[in-house]
């Protein structure tokens, strides 16, 4: 990548980082001029600026950098003097942020980056102290905006969904043009061997003869023939290219139009909580994070239903009445959380109270009224609640008692593809999970053969395909399963999970797909067959009068005509690793040949990753990327690396600790630690080495030669002593 293509990708990744970090601004600066003492949200929004300081010097904009370094040193003047911040202060603060607010706008028109619109008048007029010494950007011009109606969005994505298929013919299209040439190319070179031999058997006296002219009309039709299609695969191949750019182009544009924020699927929720709490007498506090992220309309609607479900039955079942609260020590107030999080295309919803769990016995007897019994443990007892049609509340109110609750939820997220997973503890609470795709439209998915019928795997949950000799296959848990560094995982046939007709192992090697779901779930899926990678428009599927099978998310039209089935991962995982305890944090062995160089950069500024994580792949090595320390530490434990990289001031974790943390670590105690910040004063260099760093760079005098100089410097040193650090190695 070249230095220009680079700088632009990093200041387009500066102007979203700045606009959610002042997302982030605001609220802590809100909390600070309600609590202007409240030293927890001062060192937030001092992590805020530090974070974006360096972000702004890692994009190069000194502006942005200037006035985070100004803000940085108001705020830390007020945190060593262990004092509130004043209302002036407070007030330059806003200022700051909506002079940030300003740049991030008119860096966004300029490089195209969200919608730009019109910065407001306050902020460029804005009083700021003169010891911040703030520059003013201009504002962007303004963009119109118009509403769309959603049918009109769902016709679009139709037709750009037809698109995507017909620039996938495209490719196979020319593909085949390729192939017509390629045999064009062949004949005419027989040809051409066959008139030679013709003229020279015919001798010099016959070359004017009526047959050798009809043979040479003929070759000259041949070459003009090949020729022809020779100019036709070109064509055909670069309108195919385009054609595929358009539609990935038109199919990104139209899922953005069709994204809204997880926050329209938590409209009416509290005020529901404040119902249903007051109607029963009870105190409840509802608590939600992850408000701000996106999915697609489509997702978020049955989203929301099942959200509703299993909130209402947290707050009716889950949260006991404040006298009985009190008696087991708790709040007299119970709480519900319901938490988002995105990641590899897919969305986490968690709903969790601190309630009194699930009551089993109170299942078995509800089960038992009906004349049904379940063999098992306590989970596939409560599991049975899943299926509808049972409630421990022995009469049923305008709330609940009609057991469809669970079901009813369980239901609207499979209808998206997703799976509903549970978990509690006795008078702690309950956790649900909700695992979803962020959109339904396209995907990007293997595709592999079971029997007769072809199936797409969603990449996001691919960790590794692989041919095992079933002579390697090991037993854990009295089941097949495939050794891996870190310990086996289990392997299930897809066609038994799915109902298929079993296919038998011909050749003495398995075909395996190892799969991991959202959660760390992990399981090796047999297979007949790999067969291809790409994207695919999804569709979904129902058959008539009856509810969509649950391992099947949709189905996906091929280029050739073909239909495959897309799986519903979390599903397949659940139905294939049945009770076994599948482990959460298994490590593939990796290849015995020649391995690259793992570095992990740990860093909460996402510019500053990007940047770091450039300039190390492209001198060769593998990167790994985490956004604070607590990230950094994860990946280590499980993956290994060879060195880490990591910023100063982060999140959950501070690079010091995280350096602590590895020293401290039989495993990793020899392993080589860079730290990169802005904080540079010989104490905190000091500070820096105390922790254990075998480097400490300044931000402010950073070169990219000279991060790659020092790791391998480092890695020169330490490379014998490290090797035990990667699984596999």
């Amino acid at each position: 990548m070249n230095r220009e293509r680079l700088f632009a990708r990093l200041r387009a990744t500066f102007v979203e980082e700045l606009d959610e970090q002042l997302r982030a601004a605001d609220g802590h600066l809100l909390a600070l001029e309600r609590a202007p003492a409240d030293a927890g949200e001062l060192r937030a929004l001092f992590r805020v600026m530090h974070t974006l300081k360096g972000a702004a010097r890692a994009a190069a904009v000194p502006d942005a950098e200037a006035a985070c370094h100004a803000a940085e040193a108001l705020l830390a003047t007020v945190r060593d003097a262990s004092r509130p911040l004043a209302p002036a202060e407070v007030a330059s603060l806003f200022a700051t942020a909506d002079v940030l607010r300003a740049l991030q706008q008119s860096m966004a028109g300029e490089l195209g980056v969200g919608d730009a619109v019109e910065a407001p008048a306050a902020a460029a007029a804005a009083v700021v102290p003169d010891s911040l010494e703030l520059a003013t950007p201009q504002p962007a011009r303004a963009q119109e905006s118009v509403r769309v109606a959603s049918d009109r969005l769902d016709s679009l994505l139709t037709a750009t969904n037809r698109l995507i298929i017909s620039a996938g013919r495209g490719a196979t299209d020319a593909e085949e043009a390729e192939a017509l040439f390629t045999l064009l190319r062949t004949a005419r070179a027989q040809w051409a061997q066959l008139y030679r031999t013709v003229r020279s058997q015919r001798g010099e006296d016959a070359q004017s003869g009526a047959l050798t002219r009809q043979f040479a009309k003929l070759d000259e039709g041949m070459r003009e023939l090949a020729g022809r299609s020779s100019r036709l695969a070109d064509a055909t191949a670069g309108t195919a290219r385009e054609l595929d750019v358009v539609a990935l182009e038109l199919s990104s544009g139209v899922r953005g139009l069709r994204q809204r924020p997880f926050e329209s699927a938590l409209d009416g929720l509290a005020r529901m909580v404040r119902d249903i709490a007051a109607g029963s007498g009870k105190q409840v506090r509802l608590e939600t994070s992850g408000a701000q992220l996106e999915a697609d309309r489509g997702v978020l609607e049955p989203l929301r239903e099942a959200v509703l479900h299993l909130v209402r039955n947290a707050v009716d079942h889950g949260i006991e009445q404040p006298e009985a609260r009190r008696a087991l020590g708790k709040p007299e107030e119970g709480v519900v959380h319901v938490e988002a999080a995105v990641g590899a295309g897919r969305m986490i919803v968690v709903v969790r109270d601190d309630g009194r769990g699930i009551d089993v016995a109170a299942v078995r007897r509800a089960l038992e009224r009906r004349g049904e019994t379940v063999d098992g443990d306590d989970r596939a007892v409560v599991t049975r609640l899943l299926e509808g049609g049972i409630s421990t509340r022995q009469a049923a109110t305008d709330i609940s008692g009609r057991g469809v609750g669970l079901d009813a939820a369980r239901e609207a997220v499979q209808r998206v593809g997703g799976d509903l997973r549970f978990d509690w503890t006795a008078g702690r609470g309950t956790t649900f999970t909700i695992d979803v795709p962020v959109t339904m439209a396209t995907l990007r998915a293997v595709l592999m053969r079971v029997g007769t019928s072809i199936v797409a795997c969603p990449t996001a949950f691919v960790v590794r395909m692989l041919r095992v000799p079933l002579a390697d296959l090991v037993v854990s848990e009295g089941r097949p399963a495939i050794a891996t560094a870190a310990g086996p995982v289990l392997l299930a046939s897809l066609s038994s999970v799915l109902g298929l007709p079993a296919s038998p192992e011909g050749d003495g090697m398995t075909t395996a797909v190892i799969l991991d779901d959202a959660t760390g779930r992990r399981i090796a899926i047999r297979v007949d067959a790999l067969l291809d990678e790409s994207d695919v428009v999804v569709r979904p599927i129902r058959a008539q009068g009856e509810q969509p099978a649950r391992h099947i998310s949709g189905a996906a039209l091929l280029p050739n005509g073909e239909i495959a089935l897309v799986l519903n991962v979390g599903a397949v995982i659940t139905d294939a690793a049945g009770r076994a305890d599948v482990s959460t944090s298994a490590a593939v062995a990796r290849s015995a040949g020649a391995v690259r160089r793992r570095v992990i950069v740990a860093d909460d500024s996402i510019t500053t990753r990007t940047l770091e994580q450039s300039v190390l792949e492209a001198a060769g090595y593998e990167v790994m990327t985490g956004f604070d320390g607590a990230e950094g530490w994860r990946l280590l434990q499980e993956f290994g690396a060879d060195i880490v990289v990591a910023d100063v001031e982060m999140p959950r974790m501070t690079g010091l600790e995280f350096c602590r943390a590895i020293r401290s670590s039989p495993r990793f105690a020899n392993l080589p630690v860079i730290l990169i910040t802005g904080l540079e004063s010989p104490e905190d260099r000091m500070r820096g080495l105390e922790a254990g760093a075998d480097a400490y760079l300044g931000k402010s005098s950073f070169e990219q030669a000279a991060l790659v100089d020092v790791v391998r410097d480092l890695l020169g040193s330490h490379g014998r002593e490290t090797a035990d650090s990667r699984p596999g190695r």
